[in-house]
């Protein structure tokens, strides 16, 4: 076998493996498909912090804006 034909067998060998593992992490996602996130209340937690930060930069903004844009 030539060196063009050896690469290229690796090449596929790594293709083939590739595909194997991708075909894997599909069935697992698929076994989850419909399950709750096991991480949903943590989620929300984290939204709702999110929010409070937003909120509280949105009021510095506005407390610390120029009187002209306040008065407009």
């Amino acid at each position: 076998m030539g060196i063009r034909a050896a690469a290229f067998e690796d090449e596929r060998l790594r293709y083939c493996q590739r595909l194997a593992d991708a075909a894997r992490r599909l069935a697992s996602y698929r076994a989850r498909q419909g399950e709750a996130f096991a991480f949903a209340g943590e989620l929300e937690d984290k939204r709702r912090q999110l929010a409070e930060i937003e909120k509280d930069l949105a009021d510095d903004v506005i407390a610390n804006a120029p009187s002209v844009v306040k008065a407009a």
